[in-house]
């Protein structure tokens, strides 16, 4: 006796146009694009957290070592907690 079998292939909960992963709502590649994503993004948030920590500690050398150049720590300290800092973008050229 032959059986009418049918499979029945689940798209992409993502994209809808590819075949789910084994065991995932989504396809490869758009598993591969969201792993992408939140390491950039986690490597980003890195990156800024450890920008304002070095600012911050460069901001409290310049207050114990006294006037400088005629500015005073606090003048300096002031300006360094409010230069801008390199970018992103500066830092993923290098």
């Amino acid at each position: 006796m032959a059986e009418n079998s049918t499979v029945i292939v689940e798209l992409c909960s993502r994209c809808n146009k590819n075949p789910r992963a084994h065991g995932h709502d989504w396809c490869k590649s758009c598993k591969a694009e969201a792993e992408r994503n939140y390491r950039d993004s986690a490597e980003k948030r890195a990156y800024l957290r450890g920008k304002e920590e070095m600012r911050r500690a460069l901001a409290a050398a310049f207050l114990q070592i006294g006037g400088a150049g005629g500015f005073s720590q606090v003048e300096i300290s002031n300006m360094i907690m409010q230069a801008p800092g390199p970018q992103w973008s500066d830092a993923q050229s290098n």
